[in-house]
């Protein structure tokens, strides 16, 4: 292609981006004026699965572990900042997982330099037709390097934000899943058969998954799924029934289930032995549909059993630990520990004194012999020592910190 061809081409896209944003920047204007509605940020958290057999076609990247809940009165407006790099370390104090804070970053990036771009372009709005009458390369001079210079300087911010972040998003087009971890436990040779079956069914789901010049053919997915179910029946047949149940509980939810218990490092014998648990209850206690009258009383059902279980297999004192590490008052002191460079102990303690705080606190409100009055009076007392101990344990500003991530239980401890 030759110099003068590049410029007309350059110049006939530069033009067409131009005229496009002129109607970008129009409606903009007139919504300006009828009012821009606020955008919502919804989080949601999903189950870890990983090399399920009903994957999809294109499979998506693993959702993130549910975050704890948010203590009463949490504000969004404490992590959001037009700072991102800010954003980020807020969002990360909080706990939310880095392909959460990949997409909201990115979409607080591309906003404020959207916002930069209109702000480029608009003397367009105005001078459109003037700008068109004094031809192309006038509009190339005021506008091309202007463009380039902002498109530059976005994927530079971008990669350091990225950077900050440590996530990036998997390709679109993934390459053949890799099945070697999950083998890992079976012979060598029979390892390779393994392989072998998944490059053959992976071969066989991209030939039908491929894309097509004319409408996707009706029965894709049927046959799909009929795939899929041949792919599971083999991976059966090529296995015993003891390899057969390891595989079943390597690839289950449950694989990934320490990452959902902070401040727990079971041991290898316990990581294997607490999943088989969890997915021989998802066979005795099947999930209750949503509709079902009786859920609760069947979910309750499956976390007596699932508790007794565990505290047979792992013993009280560990069984303590596990439970513990679930509940969200002890993440965000973790959380807080893990911030300020605190020892990891510090959140331990905190922990125990929350619980005999509250402990504490249910026998102030049940002793019939105090007055309504000295209640009130015993629960201050009892709020000023808790805080008073916290700040020494935690420092000011860890104390503060954590006060406005799980300080609800403080507030309760001091009403009457």
């Amino acid at each position: 292609m030759t110099l003068d061809a590049r410029k007309f081409l350059f110049g006939s896209l530069l033009l067409n981006v131009l005229l496009t944003l002129g109607i970008v920047l129009q409606t903009s204007v007139f919504s300006a004026r009828h009012g821009k509605p606020r955008r919502t940020i919804t989080l949601t958290s999903a189950v870890t699965r990983e090399a399920t057999l009903a994957a999809p076609a294109e499979p998506a990247p693993p959702a993130p572990p549910p975050l704890p809940p948010l203590p009463p009165g949490f504000q969004w407006s404490l992590v959001e900042s037009p700072d991102l790099t800010i954003y980020i370390a807020n969002l990360q104090f909080i706990g939310c997982p880095p392909e959460t804070i990949h997409d909201l970053i990115k979409a607080e990036h591309d906003d404020q330099f959207g916002g930069r771009m209109e702000t480029l372009f608009a003397p367009f709005a105005t001078r459109f037709w003037d700008l068109m009458l004094k031809g192309q390369k006038n509009l190339e001079k005021e506008y091309g390097q202007s463009i380039a210079a902002l498109a530059e300087e976005k994927q530079a911010a971008w990669e350091k934000l990225e950077a900050l972040i440590g996530y990036q998003p998997p390709a679109k087009n993934p390459p053949s899943r890799n099945f070697q971890r999950l083998a890992d436990f079976l012979p060598a040779e029979k390892q390779e058969q393994f392989a072998a079956l998944h490059a053959q069914f992976d071969g066989l789901e991209a030939e039908l998954t491929k894309p097509t010049d004319g409408p996707i053919p009706a029965d894709r997915p049927t046959r799909l799924n009929a795939l899929r179910n041949q792919r599971a029946a083999a991976i059966q047949n090529l296995l015993t029934p003891a390899e057969f149940a390891e595989y079943q509980v390597r690839t289950s939810a449950h694989a990934h289930w320490a990452e959902r218990v902070i401040g727990f490092e079971p041991k290898p014998e316990e990581f294997a032995a607490v999943a088989r648990l969890k997915l021989k209850l998802d066979t005795e206690f099947p999930a209750p549909k949503a509709d079902d009258p009786d859920a609760k009383e069947l979910q309750a059902q499956r976390q007596v059993a699932e508790d007794l279980r565990l505290l047979t297999l792992l013993g009280p004192q560990r069984f303590a630990e596990y439970q513990r590490g679930l509940d969200a008052g002890y993440q965000a002191a973790v959380k807080v520990a893990t911030y300020y460079d605190l020892p990891p102990e510090r959140a331990t303690q905190v922990y125990d004194i929350k619980r005999a705080a509250e402990e504490h606190l249910r026998a102030i409100r049940g002793d019939a012999r105090l007055s309504e009055e000295e209640k009130a009076a015993a629960l201050v007392l009892a709020g000023q020592d808790v805080s008073e101990s916290l700040q020494k344990l935690l420092g000011q500003k860890a104390f503060q910190t954590y006060a406005q991530h799980d300080g609800g239980w403080l507030v309760r401890l001091r009403a009457p």
